[in-house]
């Protein structure tokens, strides 16, 4: 399965042999993606002071976790609920710059 990164940098290659409506249309997808797809923390953090979608893991699950945490900008860290510090080594890994409004239950899971 593709990632969102690739799929932008296809999209993002396409515009070379596009007509300008096209490259539009590209624009919007690839606008589209880029505001909805998973951000790597070693990418960048957010901005702001706010709850976002969070990919969370440990060592003790081969799987990483989703969950709502809030971002802290002026200390950088992340504040996740009680029940995720249970486990030792907790590290966000990713977050999602979307509004808590429009995730649905799927988000929620870990299945891609």
């Amino acid at each position: 399965m593709k990632t969102d990164y690739e799929t932008i940098f296809q999209l993002d290659h396409l515009k070379d042999f596009a007509t300008d409506t096209q490259k539009k249309a590209l624009d919007k997808a690839i606008e589209a993606l880029e505001a909805n797809r998973w951000i790597p923390v070693s990418e960048r953090l957010p901005d702001k002071n706010k709850e976002y979608l969070v990919k969370w893991t440990t060592s003790q699950s081969e799987e990483p976790f989703n969950e709502i945490g809030e971002y802290d900008h002026k200390e950088r860290e992340w504040l996740l609920p009680y029940y995720v510090w249970r486990y030792p080594d907790v590290e966000v890994i990713a977050w999602k710059n979307e509004e808590l409004s429009t995730i649905r239950v799927q988000d929620l899971l870990c299945k891609e």
